[in-house]
C-alpha cells in the first residue's frame, strides 16, 4: 500500500494517508485531501510535488508555515493552508508514494508556523 504525505493546518505533524500505488490521484482527490477547490503544485526534486491551496493566502485565519523540504527542495517556501505531497508517474499524473519515499520525506521535511492570514485585509 502506498500513501501520500499530508500536513494539516494546526496539527503540526506529518500524516500518512493511504492510497493505492497504481491509482492516479485526480484533482478531486487532491481537493478533498487539502480541503479546497483550487490547487497549485509546487514541484520538488525526485519527481515529487507538494500540492497546496491556491487561495490559501486569501482565507482569513488560515495558517502560514515555512517549509524546508531538505534534499527535495532548493529553497525554503512559505505556504498557506494544508499541503499534500505526491509522486508523479511517467505521464505526469499524481500518484501515491512508496514506503521509501515516505520515510525520506518524513526524515527531511521540516516546517514551522509563521502566523495566520489576517482577516482585515
Amino acid at each position: 500500500m502506498a500513501a501520500v504525505v499530508l500536513v494539516k493546518k494546526g496539527e503540526g505533524k506529518v500524516l500518512e494517508v493511504p492510497v493505492e500505488q497504481a491509482d492516479i490521484l485526480t484533482f478531486q482527490d487532491l481537493y478533498t485531501l487539502i480541503d479546497t477547490d483550487i490547487i497549485e503544485g509546487v514541484f520538488l526534486k525526485e519527481n515529487l510535488v507538494a500540492w497546496v491551496d491556491e487561495e490559501g493566502l486569501l482565507k482569513p485565519m488560515n495558517f502560514v508555515q515555512e517549509y524546508d523540504f531538505g534534499r527535495f527542495g532548493e529553497a525554503k517556501r512559505q505556504l498557506a493552508g494544508n499541503l499534500v505531497i505526491t509522486s508523479l508517474n511517467e505521464e505526469g499524473d499524481a500518484i501515491g508514494l512508496n514506503p521509501e519515499q515516505i520515510q525520506a520525506i518524513v526524515a527531511n521535511l521540516k516546517f514551522s508556523l509563521l502566523g495566520f492570514v489576517r482577516s482585515d485585509l
